[in-house]
């Protein structure tokens, strides 16, 4: 009797699975090189943005069409979120004297000693990021011009936004996120296709009222392909995406007991990482390839699906190695229960000993759909606050939540009910991205 009354108060406390919208676009505005188009999400707009040409080229376009999104995260937020967060940044590889002016910052100097954080994590991977492929400075310098060029910032001084850009795109790398990640395939979907999860868990800040789904295309002849990524105004590095080709997800790896593994600022950052495997990638085994072979910084969790296998892998990564894991070895990692081609990793520090995550993929044996999984494996295990993806490879459609918090970003509201495992799921076709056409002019 004691256990049918959890079992019924367990029902009525956990919300109904995600009502689904088909997204239905708007255009916003368009310039050479870029179109800004607007989705609803239960009343909320989400911009929705398609870039074409050089980095440069895509970085302008987007300094023109969200110049006022970028000045207001970048800047404006940014300066209020630092001072929340000097107890969240990690020491380690951080000189003695700038870890005692962040211990000691407070008031109105905390901004100022976490730009200069910043400024030494861009100084210490500048190198890395001069000569990545995928060109991110050159796509920053081109957001910087074209957000003075748009004209909607006044006074805009061209110097000072070219480091708000370049200082913010290394928050990734100071503070990390905590999230989720699954991959089903083969007897645990009903056409045996890949079926790939990610969660963003990254508390309170602006960061879920500043959200941005990019698209990124190149020219026929270029080795870079077309990629899709969701998320924040001005970042050039990615968190969440996806390509014709491939699916990203990733975690932080915090290990259970407390700790993170080695690491080192000294390599290419994580969002840079991501990035790359995104916009040249085309396999799990060319995306472990390429990792193993990077200099690498701190420890994440990177999982890989690719189309060509329909299959998905967990790459633990960190500075000393990289090592890559299949439903068979996994729980050697997590301690999660084995379930036959599916390879899940939660948000907790691993390995975890929380079931909520095998509990709900348990739920759909053999039908862990792209809408199941949506619908029920992030609201389940409480994770995406601050976004969450399910690309359907079967479908070829993916499932996009968005957080919401307050104005002041101090609450997800009533029963956290604004975070994105909670609201209203947007169900896009994954051809539609590839398919918009450039504009004329």
């Amino acid at each position: 009797m004691q256990s049918i009354l959890l079992a019924v108060l367990t029902a009525l406390s956990t919300p109904p699975p995600n009502p689904i919208i088909d997204a239905q676009l708007t255009l916003v505005n368009s310039t050479q090189n870029g179109k800004l188009y607007k989705t609803s999400q239960d009343g909320r707009e989400i911009p929705i943005l398609h870039v074409w040409g050089t980095a440069r080229e895509q970085g302008r376009a987007q300094g023109l069409l969200l110049a006022e999104q970028i000045h207001q995260f970048m800047i404006v937020d940014m300066d209020q979120y630092y001072t929340t967060i000097p107890d969240q940044v990690p020491m380690g590889d951080l000189p003695e004297w700038l870890q005692n002016a962040i211990k000691n910052a407070v008031g109105p100097e905390v901004p100022a000693v976490i730009n200069t954080a910043l400024e030494y994590v861009y100084l210490r991977q500048y190198e890395y990021l001069a000569t990545s492929p995928s060109e991110p400075l050159e796509e920053m310098a081109g957001i910087a011009e074209g957000m003075c060029e748009s004209g909607k910032i006044p006074n805009c001084d061209l110097k000072s936004i070219t480091k708000s850009v370049h200082y913010t795109n290394m928050l990734p790398e100071l503070i990390r996120m905590s999230c989720s990640m699954t991959g089903a395939w083969g007897s645990a979907t009903p056409t045996g296709k890949l079926t790939q999860h990610r969660s963003l868990d990254f508390g309170l800040g602006p960061f879920a009222n500043n959200q941005v789904v990019v698209t990124h295309h190149f020219d026929a002849l270029s080795e870079s392909h077309d990629f899709t990524a969701m998320s924040f105004p001005g970042l050039v590095g990615a968190v969440t995406g996806f390509s014709e080709n491939i699916g990203l997800s990733e975690k932080v790896w915090d290990i259970a007991g407390g700790g993170t593994p080695s690491g080192t600022y000294d390599g290419m950052p994580v969002v840079g990482v991501i990035r790359n495997i995104l916009q040249f990638v085309t396999s799990k085994d060319e995306a472990y390839a390429y990792t193993s072979r990077l200099p690498r910084t701190w420890g994440v969790w990177l999982g890989v699906g690719d189309v060509s296998s329909q299959q998905f892998r967990a790459l633990q990564y960190q500075m000393s190695e990289v090592k890559s894991y299949d439903y068979m070895n996994i729980s050697q990692a997590t301690n999660g229960t084995e379930i036959d081609h599916v390879v899940y990793v939660d948000r907790h520090p691993q390995p975890s000993h929380d079931p909520a995550m095998y509990n709900a993929l348990k739920m759909f044996p053999g039908n862990l759909t792209g809408l199941n999984i949506a619908q029920n494996v992030p609201r389940l295990t409480r994770s995406g606050d601050v976004h969450l993806a399910v690309f359907d490879f079967a479908e070829e459609q993916v499932y996009m939540g968005f957080g919401l918090t307050n104005a002041n970003w101090t609450s997800y509201g009533v029963d956290d009910a604004g975070m994105a495992c909670y609201r209203p799921l947007l169900r896009f076709s994954m051809p539609s991205f590839w398919s918009e056409k450039r504009p004329t002019a």
